[in-house]
């Protein structure tokens, strides 16, 4: 969900503006300006994806526990399947991650720093994180008495029915089928009417 949408067909690369809302599966994406630059073979791949101010990343883990990370600029890259496999994080950061010992130990890692790397596994699990440049970390065990508000970072926002229904994913890639098809009108169109003069 975005105000504009910018489709360049010579790269295949798209720009959102206007605080867009992108949603992976469970997780989303949100920032002033989202810039998503695809496989030059296949378009329908997503090389990686870039998050300019304002940039949050949230990953939905049950109905209480999200991961969270909110910075000045996320790039994400992601792998065939169009999953996430790698996320940096640069300027202002600020993180929670819900960390296991057992189901019933639970703890939270909360930290803060300039430069901040995330390793997601195939299964779309953080296997690994890497806090680097005036790092500040804390573990906070939590049960059913900890406060909400340690839970979630300040602009945390997660609207479950403002999340885009299964059928509606193809939305995106129906729009830029169009617009090439609208283009390669233009361009033929074009080349008519420099031969007839």
């Amino acid at each position: 969900m975005c105000y504009f949408f910018n489709y360049e067909s010579s790269n295949s690369n798209m720009k959102f503006y206007g605080n867009p809302i992108l949603w992976f599966h469970n997780q989303k994406i949100t920032g002033t300006t989202i810039y998503i630059q695809n496989d030059e073979k296949n378009d329908s791949i997503i090389k990686n994806i870039k998050i300019i101010k304002n940039a949050s990343y949230i990953e939905k883990i049950n109905s209480e526990e999200f991961n969270q990370i909110e910075g000045d600029i996320i790039i994400g890259f992601f792998n065939k399947e169009n999953f996430l496999e790698k996320v940096i994080i640069q300027g202002n950061i600020n993180s929670i991650f819900f960390l296991y010992s057992n189901k019933e130990k639970k703890i939270i890692n909360k930290s803060s720093c300039e430069i901040l790397s995330i390793y997601l596994d195939k299964s779309k699990k953080i296997r690994k994180i890497f806090c680097e440049k005036k790092a500040r970390s804390e573990l906070i065990p939590i049960d059913k008495k900890t406060p909400k508000k340690f839970l979630y970072l300040s602009k945390f926002d997660w609207k479950e029915k403002d999340k885009p229904k299964n059928n509606q994913k193809l939305l995106v890639h129906k729009e830029i089928e169009k617009y090439k098809k609208e283009s390669l009108l233009e361009k033929e169109t074009i080349k008519s009417m420099v031969k007839n003069k």
